[in-house]
């Protein structure tokens, strides 16, 4: 159904008030208490596509791009074709999405019906030069050949068409009622605008939206950003479900309080923050970022690139350090390598890396671990001797000792054993370096569970590992065993993580489908997540991407593919996405979950937890028929799986909610929760410890079961339980 009956308007009215949209008020949200003030309340946007189902083409291609440009955000929009129109009724809460496939084909009667809903409030977006653009008073040139565009909304973004379309200008832009959001980087003329019409608004791209990809990220990434943040058109769920990698060197001009309070909004459940500081004065305060980072229910891992121990280190002990193969010491991209093949290095890295996890870590992350350096640089084997390494006096004693020659003669052009000579020697040391690999990363995985297990520490062992399913030259570059690290990844019970190489970036988003189906045979039980990269990356001749980052549609679409083939997935980095990016992250996270409404209930049907972005009002909540007690300032907390939500007005007051002991925020899936007396029982699953946030201080706290005292901490008016990782039971009292 596209008109939305009254008795559903009415259970909107119950539920929910959009922020996003009533700004004032969000004072009274975050004091924390129910309101029972009806006033300023709307509808959530309901989305809708016109669908020309004869469409082919480029209209074809350019209409699928704006469904899986606005899926990907978490709008879902119904489908509405041509022919069922007419008798459509279009309302004002809609976000009407017109593409040029089937503008082109309107009659009289669907333009002034759509134009009475803008009137009336609608927000439209649509594109090309065509019947309904032109209704709107908008008129436009001859088409010119276009190349560089200039986002109007982000100043310091220039997109790039490669193809260099010829494209029509919008050539009255300049009233009062119309703002320009594109135009031509050369002559100033505007290819898309924001023109208001009545109470409602319209989008107008004088482009195509995107006739390349079927995605939405070959001319206009960022449009969806604009329509969410700038239109006020904001999906329901929100979701904090991601990773992301932190270098502390790129944030130390930002209070790390402020910081981490950045990270909360922006959806992230943990950093992977780098642990050998590259600055020796001052060093990080680590223990200070676990612990504002913990009052904001984010974990935090230690990032360890071995045989990388640090800047420091590496010059507190040049005696230690790794050789390349014109035996000097091996500096490759960022990192100092090590020799850790030296007993007295290894003790040594190893002894102040034990110091440094005596703050309370949430895990550990050993990243693309190889004595080689898992850089790109290292990619080019011995056609680079000064990035090629492994020349350390141990390994070059050891080496002649297993196959009767020294490895430097593999760089001697008139030795018998130079590599381009004998190929079979430069195999032996690959194998050598192979083994030496999987020795010692052994070694180091072993001490720290030694100290996980002594110190009972609740660590999550995460190895990020690169994939070499399209390149296996890399298993001799870099020294990798995947059947070796799997091994240890199960020993230790630990994640693998999967991230692309360099060389793989450039192309869409599908690729990480392809990756995860690579190794899904592979793996087996083992947990798996994927690594996404996001870098500047594509070259300004390349074809069906606008933007040098992958940034708004891309950027988004990487995540879901990546999400929807794994459930986990990883950002390099906090620092690298853009900020208005991060802004709709946390909507592009829940984008899998769906809602509808039958029978006065809402039915929400989610892969992972999610949150309904809304205030509470004066009414008791109902999750598939019972009380529910998981809400708070953020909205209300749904868990897993398929739901039936609804209100009911309570019987007399319902008095101080504060004495109910609630849930108002879970750092990762919540299973099922129930109100019991005063206190509630719930279930969750978390690889990592899992922090339940409380609206009080439970008196009793019991784990499947069993009576345990749980570290608690107070921050934000809550109390944060850190309960153990894995799935489990909590009675709450």
């Amino acid at each position: 159904m596209i008109s939305i009956s009254y008795q559903i308007r009415f259970i909107l009215l119950l539920l929910f008030l959009p922020l996003s949209i009533y700004p004032e008020s969000s004072d009274v949200l975050n004091k924390g208490n129910i309101l029972s003030n009806y006033g300023n309340l709307s509808d959530p946007v309901e989305p809708v596509i016109i669908w020309n189902f004869s469409a082919a083409g480029i209209d074809s291609i350019d209409q699928l791009s704006f469904l899986n440009a606005f899926s990907s955000i978490g709008f879902l929009p119904e489908q509405l074709s041509l022919h069922d129109l007419a008798a459509a009724v279009l309302n004002k809460n809609m976000l009407i999405i017109l593409p040029n496939a089937s503008a082109l084909f309107l009659s009289e009667l669907d333009v002034r019906n759509i134009i009475l809903a803008v009137n009336n409030g609608a927000r439209l977006f649509t594109d090309g030069n065509n019947k309904f653009t032109q209704s709107l008073n908008i008129k436009f040139s001859p088409p010119t050949q276009v190349k560089f565009i200039r986002d109007r909304s982000l100043p310091h973004v220039m997109l790039h068409w490669a193809d260099a379309p010829s494209v029509p200008m919008i050539i009255n832009a300049q009233d009062k009622t119309t703002r320009v959001i594109y135009s031509d980087s050369i002559t100033g003329q505007a290819i898309g605008v924001l023109k208001t019409y009545g109470r409602g608004s319209c989008l107008v791209l004088s482009a195509l939206f995107d006739p390349f990809s079927g995605n939405g990220y070959s001319r206009f990434p960022n449009l969806t950003n604009f329509v969410i943040t700038e239109m006020y058109c904001r999906p329901l769920f929100q979701r904090r479900g991601v990773d992301a990698y932190f270098d502390p060197g790129y944030r130390y001009d930002i209070p790390i309080k402020k910081l981490v309070s950045i990270w909360h909004n922006w959806g992230i459940r943990a950093v992977h923050a780098s642990a050998w500081n590259l600055y020796d004065s001052p060093s990080y305060d680590y223990n200070l970022l676990i612990t504002e980072a913990h009052k904001q229910g984010i974990l935090v891992y230690a990032w360890l690139e071995w045989p990388y121990v640090g800047e420091k280190f590496w010059n507190e002990h040049p005696e230690w350090r790794e050789k390349n193969a014109l035996l000097k010491d091996a500096k490759i991209d960022f990192l100092f390598l090590m020799d850790l093949q030296n007993p007295s290095c290894m003790k040594s890295a190893l002894k102040d890396l034990t110091s440094l996890l005596k703050d309370d870590w949430d895990g550990i992350d050993i990243a693309e671990f190889s004595i080689t350096g898992g850089v790109s640089n290292a990619l080019e084997g011995p056609n680079e001797p000064k990035d090629f390494t492994g020349f350390n006096l141990e390994t070059r004693e050891e080496f002649k000792l297993l196959y009767g020659f020294d490895q430097v003669e593999l760089f001697n052009k008139s030795s018998l054993h130079y590599w381009k000579k004998d190929s079979a020697g430069l195999d032996k040391f690959y194998k050598y370096r192979v083994n030496v690999n999987n020795r010692l990363l052994r070694q180091i995985v072993s001490s720290m569970d030694s100290v996980r297990t002594k110190d009972n520490r609740d660590w999550e062992f995460v190895f990020t590992v690169l994939d070499n399913s399209l390149h296996p030259e890399f298993d001799q570059l870099l020294g990798f065993d995947l059947p070796n690290t799997l091994n240890l990844a199960r020993e230790f019970h630990a994640v693998l993580q999967v991230e692309d190489p360099a060389s793989e970036w450039i192309r869409p988003p599908s690729r990480y489908k392809q990756l995860a189906n690579s190794y899904s045979g592979i793996v087996g039980n083992t947990p798996f997540a994927i690594d996404i990269n996001v870098v500047p990356l594509h070259p300004l001749g390349q074809k069906g991407f606008a933007f040098a980052q992958p940034t708004g549609a891309e950027l988004f679409q990487q995540f879901n593919v990546a999400d929807l083939a794994c459930s986990r997935v990883c950002f390099y980095s906090e620092s690298t996405i853009y900020p208005y990016d991060w802004d709709i992250l946390p909507y592009v996270m829940a984008s899998r979950a769906s809602i509808t409404f039958d029978n006065r209930q809402w039915h929400i049907n989610t892969p992972h937890t999610v949150i309904l972005k809304n205030a509470i009002i004066q009414e008791e909540i109902l999750l598939d028929g019972k009380p529910w007690p998981c809400y708070g300032p953020n909205g209300i907390i749904i868990p897993i799986g398929y739901h039936a939500l609804s209100v009911k007005k309570p019987v007399g007051k319902l008095g101080n909610i504060d004495q109910y002991l609630r849930l108002t925020g879970i750092s990762d899936e919540l299973i099922s929760c129930n109100q019991s007396g005063n206190g509630i029982v719930l279930a969750y699953q978390s690889p990592a410890r899992c922090f339940i946030t409380l609206n009080r201080l439970p008196a009793n706290i019991k784990v499947d079961g069993k009576p345990e005292v749980l570290k608690t901490i107070k921050a934000n008016g809550n109390f944060i339980i850190f309960a153990p990782s894995g799935k489990h039971k909590l009675d709450l009292k």
